[in-house]
Order: structure tokens, then sequence, then C-alpha cells
């Protein structure tokens, strides 16, 4: 078989396949000689692929990618699974294919080749719509990774089997990669508080990133200072709220987030408090139950918002 790469890509796929067996999918190519019963064996031109078949079961042991520090300590590892494992057809080159649990890593060792350095390629894959706990530990890795580390394959919780990849530098996308962590993270905090199964949404845009981390923050025990400029209010008890121009105003709700469309109520309560507020929509309607007036903040413009545990009695607006 002769194959005819039209483009780089095309052949450097044909190369690897050469040294190590990696798979190749619709290359352009034209067998010469086939050998086989009559009617199952033509000669002829068009496109081949070489893959792995599926639902062979790789003789390998359970494998682990481990990240090393500079002083040969394991800092970080994950389970491989779905391996893959091929040698070269022209040459003595050896692939180890794998993912990690979650299936948002590809990792991929070639080595033994004979004229290449051995290699470690990682390249990312989809991560929405999986749960974050499981994405965390493949996302990780690159925010560990520094030029002193090394990664290495090896038998899980054993020996090593492959490695010694000396990275050399920080990963090109640790910055995002932190970002990410942070992101997963808190999701896994929103998880912890609600039976609804969270998944990583498809459309983290800002908005989406600073309520999901706000909101984790705030489990976790923070209390934030805010600004805000005005508030819709449902009146509770007429009597509340008296004539002075400016008042302190606790509000107590439950606590709910906004994720990919779905509004999520979780276990706590959110707490709104303001040293001073007023309303904004003077009128000199008597108030009555029910009625919605408009508050903003009076001469100090900060607010506290925390969470209470959910005994706490969502009260409704308090002076």
């Amino acid at each position: 078989m002769q194959f005819h790469p039209g483009d780089a890509e095309t052949a450097e796929a044909v190369r690897r396949f050469h040294l190590y067996g990696a798979p190749i999918t619709n290359v352009p190519a034209t067998t010469t000689k086939a050998e086989g019963p009559p009617g199952t064996a033509s000669t002829g031109s068009g496109f081949v692929s070489f893959m792995p078949a599926p639902g062979v079961a790789s003789p390998l042991p359970e494998l682990e990618l481990r990240l090393l520090d500079g002083a040969g300590a394991v800092i970080h590892r994950f389970d491989l699974v779905d391996v893959e494992h091929s040698q070269g057809v022209t040459g003595k080159g050896v692939r180890l294919a794998a993912w990690d649990r979650s299936h948002s890593l590809h990792v991929e060792a070639l080595f033994g080749s004979g004229v290449e350095p051995d290699a470690v390629n990682l390249a990312s894959g989809e991560i929405a719509g999986k749960p974050p706990a499981d994405v965390l530990p493949a996302i990780q890795l690159g925010t560990l990774m520094g030029p002193d580390s090394t990664l290495e394959i090896g038998v899980r919780n054993g020996r090593t089997l492959l490695g010694d990849w000396r990275l050399g530098a920080a990963a090109p996308n640790a910055a995002r990669d932190r970002l990410w962590v942070e992101f997963l993270e808190a999701l896994i905090e929103i998880q912890a508080h609600t039976f609804v199964k969270i998944l990583v949404p498809g459309d983290v845009t800002e908005e989406v990133f600073t309520e999901v981390t706000q909101a984790a923050r705030l489990l976790r025990g923070e209390v934030l200072e805010v600004d805000w400029d005005e508030l819709p209010t449902v009146v509770g008890e007429p009597q509340n709220w008296q004539s002075e121009p400016e008042f302190a105003l606790l509000v107590r709700q439950p606590f709910t987030i906004d994720l990919a469309g779905q509004r999520i109520e979780l276990d706590r309560i959110l707490q709104f408090h303001s040293p001073t507020a007023r309303r904004v929509d003077e009128s000199s309607k008597p108030i009555q139950p029910g009625d919605q007036i408009l508050l903003g903040p009076g001469s100090q413009p900060k607010a506290s918002i925390r969470v209470l545990e959910a005994r706490a009695s969502p009260d409704d607006h308090k002076q």
C-alpha cells in the first residue's frame, strides 16, 4: 500500500502511523497488492483508515498519570482509562494513549522509535455537560505544572512504566486553567447544597463565572460587601415602615442561583443588610400589605451579603 498525503498534516499522520502505529483516518492511498479469497481482495485507489479495534481490552494493568515536582515527589495524579497500545508498522516505536476518567484530557506517549526523542502529548477534551468533580483532576494538572516538573505514567499506585518527561516550562494555559479550577471548585461547593445535579455549563460568560464563584464564597462563610442602587420590595407589615428618611434594611430570602438557564434553590438563606436605606418612589398613598415599593441606598451606600442556615426563617423585609 502506498500513501499519498496531500498536505503536511496528513503527512505527519502517516509518519506517526509508520513509526508508532498511531491511528490514521481517511488518508489517500493506493493498494498495489491484495491477497484473499475471490471477491474479498482488490487493488486500486481510495481512502484508508487504521484505528484500534473497538472492545479490545488493553493487556496493560490499570494505569495513572503522575506529575512530579523538581525533587521527584508526586504532587498530582489521576487514573487513565480507555488505554490504546500500538507499535510502529515499519519502526520500533510504541504509542500509548489514554483518557482521564471524564474524557477531559487525552494523554499520548510516543517512545522507543530510535529516531526521535520520546514525547508525551496532552490534548483537552470537552468538559461541558460533565460533573465538575469528575473534570477537576484533569484541569488541575495545568495549574501545577512548572519548569522543573516531570510527567510519568505508571501502574496505579505502583511502579513507573514510562516517564521522566521534563516539562521545562509552565503550562501555556496555566492562567486559564486556574480560572477553570476556581469555577469547578465553586460548582462542587454548590453541589453540596442542592439535590439538583450540577453539570459544567456549555457557555461560561463573565456573568455566570461571577455569580457561581460568589455563591461559593458565600457558602464557604464569607461576608461580601457590595454596592447597590435599588431594590424592589413587597410590603409585609406596613407598621414597620416609618416616616424617617433613612432606616436600616434587612432582607432574608431563599438562596438561589441561575445556572444554564435553570434556577436552582440551595439549602441556605441569603441575607442582605444595608445600614442605611430609603424609599426612592415617594408616594403620599398609604402603604398596604402586598404593595411593592422601591428602595435605594441611604448615606452609606454599602451593603453586606451572607448566608444563614436554612432553619433561619426567611422573613420578608424588615426595617
